[in-house]
């Protein structure tokens, strides 16, 4: 799956290292985010702000979070 970057760029990247969490998707006001806790409310809420979507939680393991690390997507 390849991961458009501009929708990552939605999210500061703090954030997402925080919550091991990345945008992939949006669609309207909602945000698609692999999230290693799905249940996390403080993280789904802290994301929510920082980016200003509505944010649909998506399951991945930690393991299998995807990172950006300087422009590329690598597996955690």
């Amino acid at each position: 799956m390849e991961i458009d970057l501009n929708v990552v760029k939605m999210v500061p990247e703090k954030v997402i290292k925080k919550y091991s969490a990345i945008p992939i998707a949006k669609n309207g006001r909602e945000l698609s985010v692999v999230i290693a806790n799905p249940f996390d409310f403080n993280a789904i809420s802290d994301i929510e702000f920082a980016s200003g979507f509505i944010v649909i939680p998506l399951v991945a393991q930690k393991s299998h979070t995807p990172v950006q690390t300087n422009g590329t997507n690598e597996t955690n």
